[in-house]
Formats: structure tokens, C-alpha cells, sequence
């Protein structure tokens, strides 16, 4: 994109800071590309500007010679300089502003920045505070293709000419034409650049330098003697033109009519629609043009202009236009230029306006009038859609979108507002609203009460109430709804009457319903209570209600003759007191009752059942206490549910012998029965034996025992019986082999048997016989064990009483072990009587050692070599080196042979060998050299080392071959530094810098250093330095600032230089006579 655009947000900040003067541009100088120069010199005021801008104004026809057109330099053969250049080196269409520091300030635009063959301003701003370059192309600030800040020294320029339009060796000319050259000693702002940059400025401006019109001679004509550039300031920068052809009337070469600063003012669109606008310029502010050019564009780079205005349209002098039939929704971009047939179509372009062609217009709407809804059961409606009422146009979508709030289904339960919104496809929006009434329809809803009945005075008459509270009346709308009666409360009735209740709502609906009123006598009857009555039980301890109606006295205001009823009814049965009511009935159904107490009297004997003879146990004194029989004998009773039984004899009486017993029962009433029985006296009582305890035997070699007889050991008793026999079984005699169970046992004389039982136990106190064979030899595993098997089969065991011994083996199977491992087998009997036997086993290691060699080794010189070869073993080994250097020593050159031998105990063994091969650092010797560029020298640089081989060369230029040549017309005024890694097979690397000056020679400063044949080596190097020249010479060494730190002077031969006192980095030595002077770059490591 060419950056001689700039859009509208800066349009609007130029309109407001433009200097309002109006001057004609004036002459131009033409520039033919070739050898056309004007050199400024070098007054003082231009030396070492701290911040400084450059502004001028180009139209340039190519991008100049070997496409570096030079517009601006402050250079010469020194190192302090900066320059302002056209650059097409690699097709890239740009500008590059380069100032000179220990790091370059360098500014170089995107590609395609500059247009040819049109005017453009250009301004190239550097401070000195931040070391920052920065382009302005028509005021703005241009993108980048390369933006270096600066670092370090800001190299001193002082005495260096400035010179325009070309290089002070002719060699960059700027094709093309210039006007209006600025050179100020402040960083200007973009502000201050946009300000005046179509207009001419004060001379005396603050911080203006040099300032150049150009406004010389005649245009295009014979200006032979005009061979000046007259600087406007008091400071006589004079530019002295040379190259130029003055002495024809041509506009090549030559003062020429300018263009310059010539450019229309553009301003925002107007009048934006959704199909166009309307652009708006107005003449330049410096200058005059003959038409107007607009282009009209979808893209800030112009590349996609729309019809009519592609490649441009020829306004004539018109200062607008309307531009229709556009896309909504596309953002546009113009830009105007001026025209002058004298000059031609090469004028500046305008900033670029950018416009959005929206649309911005509201549509607009009518709404229905005033609408109406008939409410529903709750009251409510719910609103339809009034859309298809409204009517909405707009002036650009026609289909605008209706919408409706509240929204269609929307319940509403008052008069409501609805609104009705038009919206456009831009979203532009108006409104419209009208009222929704809501209409009550419904008649309320009543409910009468049922028939009723109105009491009746002494005269048979009855007066009316009032009925609307009992009648309930609702409404979809009225919560409170009025109702009334008739005929009317307080009227007097004879006979059933039809009363009649009327409902109505706020909005007048009305309903109705009816009931009879009908009057009634109301008056009770009279009753007397007879008092509480009696009545016998039967067998179930019941009794039948008898007819008890005839007790009491009735009466009645009306009936003569009211009927009593009675409650229960004569004949029901009952079963305890109950309450009788009696009640009396007149002839209008009016009653009054009395109550009483019916009463059941019982006079029957309870009922109760023998349990016959009982048996009672004797205790351990042959005695009993008399048990309570009571339970066993079961009463009953017509009436009573819980029967009192006495005993006699008591519970609890003791018994020696048989015993008469005798159960009473007596009910609740005191009616009461008996029965008679005979209890028993019976022994169920065992004997007692004490028993002795177990008792141990031990066994014989046979492993038998004699059972002894052990009634005498024990004692025995009873609670009746006082004679009593023990028997044992077994017998006393018998034999046993193993532990048994010994039973006593008595018998008494009811049949009753005690017993004790014991143990016999049988111990075997003998231990068992056990021999081992010896076993064969295991192999050692990886870990120098080896898993120890099962060996009780190894073994051989005998007991008197266990035929089924336990071996047990330690360590146990499965277990690891070492050689000479010692293994037990044991003999268990049952009785844990134990015997045990012990054999070594033998573990044998037949796995030799593993060693860990290392592979072929290749190195470089003076390198020691630390190794430590191991060995693994799976018992233990050592490693013994039987050839080469010991480790930490330094191979000599060539190949060393290195061996290693691994042993373990058993004698097992491995060996390893490996080769180191050290070879020679290649030999490098680069030579620094002198190339005068006037002559168009060529040097070549060889990098080939003298040893022959296989070699790998890295040029810092990214050559990869042994030479590299060096081209004087291919390189600026200057010394270039030449770098070259060089690695043979093994890596090992030598690395040499050349230093090479660019320069124009003349006389005998034109000495060529290899002639003078000065040879700086090593380089790189560590603490002494070796320089050798054919004759004597002064030495001087500095650092990068240019600070001396150390001068000797050279003889001829080799001088060897202690500089170990210095810190590594880079060093400059300058070598020096009456005739010669030379700078060569060294670096220390």
C-alpha cells in the first residue's frame, strides 16, 4: 500500500492546524540519475546533530542508480554519517533512512511505499535520546519492512558534506525531481510535520538549519549561470550544483516548474445514504491546479476502485460529488488530486477520506385508533396482534419489521397502553402507540339459600328476615356486587311465600334466583324424670330393658296428646347400667327429652374346676414348701371377669409328707364355690460324685498305658438316699494308647443317676530319630543366590507313637542363599518332641563379569581424557587396565590403543578396548586487505588450511566454499568485517575474522596490505598476540569507543604482545607509518 494516504480521522485533525498561506510552489530541480549532485559542504551547524529532522518534497521517476537513488547524505569516507535513499535492491519500492551509530538507527518502509512519477513529501525524523529512525510519507508514519533502534555511540559526522541527490562519489544518483528541503536540528513531531507541510515555512524558524526553496533560474529553460542552491537561512549552507545541464532549455537536469506542495484539502462526506454520499475537497492551500482528479475505492490501497472512478474521474473544477449506487453496509475510500496542463498529471494525492454508507433514517408509522376488548370469566383479555393495522414505510428497506408490545398473547386485566415499533435492516427504529379498552359483558352470578322456614309467634303468624347474606353473588370483574330482596324483610307471612334475591355489578349486569319461605310452629314439649330403675342379670350377667314409657308426665302448647318414645327399646338386651332416654314428640316435630339410669343387679355363685392330685419335689433336704395350686384351678363367673380363689394350707406351708388342699372362689357380688385335692411329696434328686480331675500318664516304648481303679478317689451323697455304689468304666486294667475319658456314675433309691467324667491323658515323652543325606551343589543366579528347594525329602524320621512325623526346613524352599549356607531339617512328633539334622549347601558362580566399554573416540589437541571404565557382576568383580594412558591424561596425536580387563572371584572374565584418534586443529590464515573502490579491486579470501583433508567452511556471508571473493563496486565506503568457521572431520574448529577496507586511494595511501604483507595472528586469540611486518612500524591498540589502551612499536620481524591484562572482547589495532595506516579488527577469548 502506498503510504501517501491518510484517513479520514486524520483529514479532521489537518483542517485544524493548516497554515492558512498561500504561495505558488515555485521552481523544482530536476535530477537526471547519473551524476547530478549539489554538495552543501560541511558548515558546522550541520555537524553532530544530537536529534535532527529531514523534510522534502520528491517526485521520482526511478529508484535511481544500481536502485539506490540518494536523495540526502551527510558522508564521506569517515565513519560518522546518515542518509535519506530510494531502495529497490530487492524489488521492494521502498525508502530507507540510516543513521550511523555503535548499533544503526535504521527505518526502511514496506514495499511499495513510494509512487513514481508523482510528488510526495517525505520527512525522516532521529532522537537522539530514544536512537530512534522514523519515516513520515505524506505525514503519516510509514509501515516497516526493517525498524532498528539505535544503540551505543552515535558516531561523529563532523566535517562530512551533505550532499543532495547524490553520493559524494556519484555513484547513488536520485532520478527524479526535488523541492522545498528541510533540515531541522530537533526531533519535529508528527504534528509539527503535518502543520506545514503543504505550505512553505518561516526561514527563521527555531531549530530550522538549512532550508531550501529551489525557486532558481527559469523553468525548463537556459540557466547556465544558475549553478547555486541558495539556503533561506541566516546559517549559508550554499548548495554548489555540479553534473547538471544548465545549458540547454530541457526539463531534465534542470531547473523545472514544481508541483510540490501543491495538494487539494479533502474533507468528510456528506449527505451518506444507504446508496451514496457526497465527497467534498477544496483547493490547495499553496498553489493552483487546472482540475481535479477523484478516485473512489472499497479499499484504503485503491486497488479495487468502483465503477466510474477507475483508474480516476476528471472532476473538472468541481469541488463535490454526488456519488449514488452504492452498496449498504461497504465502507468507501477517496483520495483527489490536482492537475495542471503545464506540468502534467504527477501532483500529490489528497489524504484518504473513508465513509460507511449506512442508513441512518428512521422509517416511520401509524397506528390504529383507540381499540376495545370484552373481558373475560377472570376478568381478563388477551390482545391480539395489531401489526397488520399499522402502516410503516422507510426509504431504503421496503419491508421494514413491525413489533408489538406488549406482545400479542399478552393478558391484560385494564386498559393498556400497546405500542407498535418499526425497525429497518440498519436498525433505525420510530414508534407508535394507541389505548386497548377492556368491557365488562357478564352478568354476575347469584345462589339463593334452600327453602326456608320462619318460626311462628302465639298468633300461628311469621315475620320475614333479611335473606341476601345467606345468598352468595359473584362477578368476573366486581368483587363487591349489590343485592336485594323481595318481598322485603319484615313483611308478615301466613303461608309459604317465594322470596326472590337480585345481583348486580358495577357495569349494571344483573341475575336473579328464588327459594320458599315457610312458617312453622317451633315450640317444644314438656317431659317429668322418673328417677334410676333396677333390673335382675341373667346367666351372661345381662338383662332385658323393660317398657318404661308410661313413667313420666307429658304436655304440649299445641298437641293435646304428644307421643313418648323410648331409648333402648323395651326388650334390649343389656350388660351393666345404661342410660334410658325417653323423649316426646308433639304433632310439629318438636321434642324434648329426660334421662335415667337403668341398673343390672347379680345374685349367681361363680363357677370352679378340681385340678385333682399334685406332686411335689423334695428338696436336698428330703423336704417342700407347699406350691400355690390357685392357677390350677380355673373359675368362672356370669358376672365377675376376675374370681378372688383362696388356698388352704397357705403357699409357702412346709411339707414332710402328703398334704389336703382346699381352693375357695368368690365373686365380686360375694357369692362364692370350693373344691378339695391331695399333694404329694416325690424325690427327683441325683446322687452327687466329686470328681478328681484329669490325670496324666506317660507311655512306654510300646506306647501303652494301665488304667488304675479310681472309685476310691471319689465321694458321693444324696438328698433321701444314704447307701450308695460307684462304678468305673473302663474297668480298672484296661490298656490304652491314647488320651480317654473316665466315667463314675451312682444310682439312688428312686432311680435318680449321678456321674462325674474325667480325662486319662497319655504323654509321650520320647523324642523321635531323624537322619540327613547330603545334598548336590546349586548354581549361583544373576544376584550371586540361588533359590534353596525343598531338601525334607532328604531326610528320615522314626517315633514310638507318631507314625506321621512333621519335617520342617530352614531356610525354607524358595529362599535365596549364598554359597556355604548351612540347612537344618527337623522332626516333630506330636507331642512336640523333636529331632533335628544340618548340612552346608555349596553355591557355585559360573557368570562372568559384563565391563562397560566406550565406543572409538576422535578429539582435538590438548584435550585430556577422563574415563572410569566399571564392570558388573552378579557376585562382585574389579576392573584392571592392561593397555593405554592412564585417565586425566592427554592423547598425543594420532591413535592410542586402550584395554580393560573385568575378573569376578569364582574367575570368570571380560575384556574391552576402544582407539582415541586426536587430529590437528585446521590452519587458518585469513589476511586482512585494503580495496580501493575507484579502482574496482577484487580480493579474494582463502580459507584453505595447509594440512590436506576433509574440511566443512561457514563464511559469514553464508558461503560454504574455501574462497570467498570480495567485489569494492558491491560494498559502501567503509570496513567490513569477514568471518569464516572451518571444522575438519573429528569437529574440532578454527575460526578467523579478515577486516576489509572499502576506500578511494590515491597516491600512496593506495598501498595494499597485502604488499605490505602484515600478518596479525592468532585471531581470535587468548593472551599474546603476534604481528608481523617487512618493516618497522608503530602500533596502537583500542577498544570499540576508540580509547587508546596501548601503543608499541613494531620491528621488523615477528613482535609477540602481551595483552593478557585485557578483558575478552573486541579490540581494533592500528598499524601506522609515515606512509601507511591501517585498521584491523581482533577479538580476545
Amino acid at each position: 500500500m502506498k503510504t501517501g494516504r491518510l484517513l479520514f480521522a486524520l483529514i479532521i485533525f489537518f483542517s485544524a492546524t493548516i497554515n492558512l498561506k498561500s504561495q505558488d510552489p515555485g521552481n523544482a530541480l530536476d535530477f537526471d540519475g547519473v551524476d547530478d549532485l549539489v554538495n552543501c559542504g560541511s558548515n558546522a551547524i550541520l555537524d553532530d546533530m544530537y536529534s535532527f529532522t529531514v523534510e522534502v518534497w520528491v517526485n521520482p521517476r526511478s529508484f535511481g542508480e544500481v536502485n539506490f537513488g540518494r536523495i540526502i547524505q551527510k558522508r564521506d569516507v569517515s565513519t560518522g554519517y546518515w542518509m535519506i535513499q530510494m531502495d529497490n535492491s530487492a524489488a521492494e519500492e521502498c525508502l530507507e533512512f540510516y543513521v550511523h551509530c555503535s548499533t544503526p538507527a535504521r527505518a526502511k518502509t514496506a514495499a511499495g511505499t513510494i509512487d513514481l512519477n508523482r510528488w510526495v513529501h517525505i520527512a525522516a525524523v532521529f532522537d537522539g535520546d530514544t536512537k530512534v529512525a522514523t519515516v513520515y510519507i505524506n505525514g503519516v508514519e510509514a509501515s516497516y519492512l526493517i525498524h532498528q533502534t539505535g544503540a551505543g555511540i552515535h558516531y561523529s559526522d563532523a566535517n562530512n558534506v551533505m550532499a543532495v541527490g547524490n553520493s559524494t562519489t556519484l555513484n547513488r544518483s536520485f532520478d527524479g525531481a526535488m523541492d522545498e528541503l528541510r533540515v531541522w536540528n530537533v526531533a519535529r513531531t508528527q504534528a509539527q510535520i503535518q502543520d506545514n507541510l503543504d505550505n512553505v515555512v518561516d526561514p527563521a524558524s527555531s531549530g530550522l538549519v538549512a532550508y531550501y526553496r529551489f525557486n532558481h533560474g527559469t523553468a525548463c529553460g537556459v540557466n547556465t549561470g544558475v549553478t547555486s542552491l541558495t539556503d533561506l537561512t541566516t546559517n549559508a549552507n550554499t548548495g554548489a550544483l555540479s553534473g547538471f545541464d544548465l545549458s540547454t532549455a530541457d526539463c531534465t537536469s534542470n531547473w523545472i516548474g514544481s508541483a510540490a506542495i501543491t495538494t487539494p484539502v479533502v474533507s468528510a462526506a456528506t449527505g451518506i445514504t444507504c446508496t451514496g454520499f457526497t465527497a467534498n475537497w477544496a483547493a490547495p492551500v499553496t498553489g493552483t491546479v487546472d482540475k481535479y482528479y477523484l478516485e473512489i475505492a472499497t479499499d484504503a490501497a485503491f486497488t479495487n476502485k468502483i465503477t466510474g472512478y477507475n483508474p480516476y474521474k476528471d472532476m473538472g473544477t468541481a469541488l463535490t460529488e454526488n456519488v449514488t449506487g452504492l452498496t449498504i453496509g461497504q465502507t468507501y475510500y477517496y483520495r483527489v488530486r490536482g492537475y495542471k496542463t503545464a506540468l502534467g498529471d504527477v501532483y500529490a494525492y489528497s489524504p484518504t477520506i473513508s465513509v460507511a454508507v449506512v442508513d441512518a433514517v428512521a422509517p416511520t408509522i401509524t397506528c390504529p385508533g383507540t381499540q376495545s376488548l370484552n373481558a373475560n370469566t377472570s376478568c381478563q383479555a388477551t390482545l391480539p396482534s395489531y401489526i397488520s393495522m399499522a402502516t410503516a414505510t422507510d426509504g431504503c428497506d421496503a419491508t421494514p419489521t413491525i413489533t408489538q408490545l406488549p406482545a400479542s398473547g399478552t393478558v391484560i386485566s385494564a386498559s393498556t397502553t400497546v405500542t407498535l415499533t418499526a425497525t429497518d435492516d440498519s436498525g433505525n427504529s420510530s414508534n407508535c402507540s394507541f389505548t386497548v379498552n377492556l368491557n365488562d359483558v357478564t352478568n354476575p352470578t347469584v345462589t339463593c339459600p334452600g327453602n326456608q322456614n320462619v318460626s311462628m309467634s302465639s298468633g300461628c303468624n311469621a315475620v320475614l328476615p333479611n335473606f341476601t347474606s345467606m345468598a352468595t353473588a359473584t362477578d368476573n370483574c366486581d368483587v363487591s356486587v349489590a343485592k336485594t330482596q323481595s318481598p322485603a324483610s319484615g313483611t308478615t307471612i301466613s303461608s309459604a311465600t317465594t322470596v326472590t334475591i337480585t345481583a348486580t355489578d358495577d357495569a349494571g349486569n344483573s341475575s336473579q334466583c328464588t327459594f320458599t319461605a315457610t312458617p312453622v310452629d317451633a315450640t317444644n314439649p314438656t317431659i317429668t324424670n322418673p328417677g334410676n330403675q333396677t333390673v335382675s342379670a341373667n346367666a351372661s350377667c345381662q338383662a332385658t330393658v323393660p317398657n318404661l314409657t308410661t313413667l313420666p308426665t307429658v304436655s304440649d302448647n299445641c298437641d293435646a296428646t304428644p307421643t313418648v318414645t323410648q331409648s333402648p327399646l323395651a326388650g334390649t338386651t343389656i350388660t351393666g347400667t345404661t342410660t334410658v332416654t325417653l323423649t316426646v314428640t308433639d304433632d310439629a316435630g318438636n321434642t324434648a327429652s329426660c334421662n335415667f339410669s337403668l341398673s343390672i343387679v347379680d345374685d349367681t355363685d361363680p363357677l370352679l374346676v378340681d385340678p385333682g392330685d399334685q406332686n411335689v419335689e423334695a428338696n436336698a433336704s428330703c423336704t417342700a414348701t407347699l406350691p400355690d395350686f390357685r392357677p390350677l384351678a380355673t373359675a368362672s363367673d356370669n358376672c365377675d371377669a376376675t374370681v378372688t380363689k383362696n388356698q388352704s394350707p397357705v403357699p409357702g406351708t412346709a411339707m414332710t409328707g402328703t398334704v389336703s388342699v382346699t381352693i375357695t372362689a368368690i365373686d365380686d357380688s360375694g357369692n362364692s364355690s370350693q373344691v378339695t385335692f391331695t399333694a404329694f411329696l416325690i424325690d427327683v434328686t441325683s446322687p452327687v460324685i466329686t470328681n478328681p480331675g484329669d490325670q496324666d500318664f506317660y507311655s512306654d516304648a510300646n506306647c501303652d498305658v494301665i488304667l488304675p481303679d479310681y472309685t476310691g478317689l471319689v465321694s458321693v451323697s444324696d438328698n433321701c438316699d444314704a447307701s450308695l455304689t460307684v462304678i468305673q468304666f473302663p474297668a480298672p486294667g484296661s490298656t490304652i494308647h491314647e488320651t480317654t475319658t473316665i466315667n463314675l456314675s451312682s444310682t439312688d433309691d428312686s432311680g435318680n443317676v449321678g456321674y462325674c467324667l474325667f480325662d486319662a491323658i497319655v504323654h509321650d515323652a520320647i523324642d523321635p530319630e531323624i537322619t540327613c543325606s547330603t545334598p548336590s551343589a546349586l548354581y549361583a543366579n544373576a544376584a550371586c543366590e540361588a533359590i534353596v528347594p525343598d531338601y525334607t525329602s532328604l531326610a528320615t524320621a522314626t517315633d514310638n507313637c507318631d507314625t506321621d512325623i512333621q519335617i520342617d526346613q530352614y531356610p525354607l524352599p524358595g529362599t535365596e542363599i549364598i554359597n556355604g549356607t548351612t540347612v537344618t531339617l527337623t522332626a516333630n512328633d506330636n507331642d512336640g518332641n523333636t529331632a533335628s539334622c544340618s548340612f552346608v549347601v555349596e553355591v557355585l558362580d559360573t557368570i562372568a563379569p559384563v565391563i562397560s566399554c566406550w565406543p572409538d573416540l576422535f578429539g582435538c589437541p590438548v584435550t585430556p581424557i577422563t574415563f572410569n571404565i566399571t564392570a558388573t557382576d552378579n557376585c562382585s568383580a574389579y576392573v584392571v587396565q592392561t593397555q593405554g594412558l592412564p585417565s586425566t591424561s592427554t592423547p598425543p596425536i594420532g591413535e592410542t590403543v586402550y584395554e580393560f580387563v573385568a575378573y569376578d572371584y569364582s574367575g570368570n572374565t571380560d575384556t574391552c578396548t576402544f582407539l582415541v584418534t586426536i587430529i590437528e586443529h585446521p590452519d587458518v590464515n585469513l589476511h586482512d586487505t585494503l580495496l580501493c573502490k575507484n579502482y574496482g579491486e577484487i580480493a579474494v579470501l582463502d580459507a584453505t588450511p595447509s594440512v590436506p583433508g576433509v574440511y566443512t567452511y561457514n563464511w559469514s556471508n553464508g558461503g560454504i566454499t574455501p574462497t570467498m571473493t570480495i567485489n569494492s563496486d558491491e560494498y559502501e565506503i567503509g570496513i567490513e568485517y569477514f568471518y569464516v568457521t572451518v571444522t575438519n572431520i573429528t569437529g574440532c574448529m578454527t575460526i578467523d575474522t579478515a577486516m576489509v577496507e572499502i576506500s578511494i586511494c590515491s597516491g600512496i595511501n593506495s598501498l595494499n596490505s597485502n604488499s605490505t604483507q602484515i600478518i596479525i595472528y592468532p585471531n581470535p586469540f587468548e593472551d599474546i598476540i603476534n604481528i608481523s611486518v617487512k618493516e618497522p612500524f608503530e602500533m596502537i591498540l583500542t577498544d570499540v569507543s576508540g580509547k587508546e589502551l596501548l601503543s608499541k612499536n613494531l620491528t621488523k620481524g615477528i613482535n609477540s604482545i602481551d595483552v593478557s591484562m585485557f578483558n575478552p572482547g573486541v579490540y581494533f589495532v592500528e598499524i601506522r607509518n609515515n606512509e601507511f595506516n591501517k585498521r584491523f579488527k581482533i577479538i580476545r577469548k
